[in-house]
């Protein structure tokens, strides 16, 4: 945790003189205790001193940046902070390995697991790594909620599904896809880290953004069709949110009648 927090004092006031700085460094380089990292954005000022941070370094860290962050050690989850990111992300994800933290990813085991163990394995620090992905939200709220997905909700019987995706398809009805629903990226990091080689650095910035923004955008917008019919007959049409025909129907409609005026 100490690492990616030296990682980001070290970057960010390179990065962003005018928003980061940290007072008190040591000659060496060092972030000492009693070193305290300013942080300026507009009017705000809001001062950080390293030492209160000494049990959880990786909070500092978070509070600096706007990526979720999750360390991996020798292939399982050892330190977190996540707020936008994972669903149930708790004290019951630490400790678990890849295959356990993507046991709800369609397809994971059978197309994704080998690539991505291999990944990790040959993972150097000098040649990190970064991805992207993408699903359909029912929320535009950033932080975690069962608004974000409500077809999703556990221990939910069939009736209570049915009802549901009724009530989902009322409201595309009522106001189309395209102001009923939210596009949420995700843009994604992967790093070794240099003095704790077996542990890897994982970044997540969540993004949530009206399905009306792809009116500006028909490339995007033909992507997106591109996207959907890819995945129209396998299962991981589900985890994005996309299972339900009506809905994935309405979406493609959308996204083409953009695209047609894609260059």
């Amino acid at each position: 945790q100490k690492e990616v927090l030296d990682m980001l004092l070290d970057f960010l006031p390179q990065r962003y003189p005018s928003n980061f700085s940290v007072a008190g460094r040591a000659a060496d380089g060092a972030f000492p205790p009693d070193a305290v990292v300013c942080v300026r954005i507009g009017d705000s000022r809001m001062e950080f001193r390293i030492g209160d941070y000494s049990d959880f370094p990786l909070k500092l860290a978070s509070l600096l940046v706007q990526e979720d962050l999750v360390i991996m050690q020798n292939g399982r989850l050892v330190a977190g902070s996540v707020l936008f990111s994972f669903s149930r992300f708790g004290e019951s994800r630490f400790g678990q390995d890849l295959k356990e933290l993507h046991a709800k990813v369609a397809q994971f085991q059978n197309d994704l697991e080998r690539p991505v163990l291999r990944i990790f394995e040959t993972l150097k620090f000098e040649n990190p790594l970064w991805r992207t992905n993408w699903n359909i939200s029912w929320s535009d709220e950033i932080m975690v909620n069962p608004r974000r997905y409500p077809m999703k909700k556990g221990q939910m019987g069939a009736d209570e599904q049915d009802a549901i995706m009724r009530e989902l398809r009322q409201r595309i009805q009522e106001v189309g896809i395209a102001n009923a629903t939210f596009m949420k990226t995700e843009y994604q990091t992967c790093r070794r880290l240099r003095r704790n080689d077996d542990c890897v650095l994982l970044t997540i910035r969540t993004l949530i953004d009206p399905m009306t923004m792809l009116a500006d955008l028909p490339r995007a917008a033909r992507q997106l069709a591109v996207n959907i019919r890819i995945l129209e007959p396998v299962e991981f049409c589900h985890y994005i949110g996309l299972s339900d025909d009506y809905i994935r129907h309405s979406l493609l409609e959308y996204a083409d009648g953009i695209a047609a005026h894609a260059k």
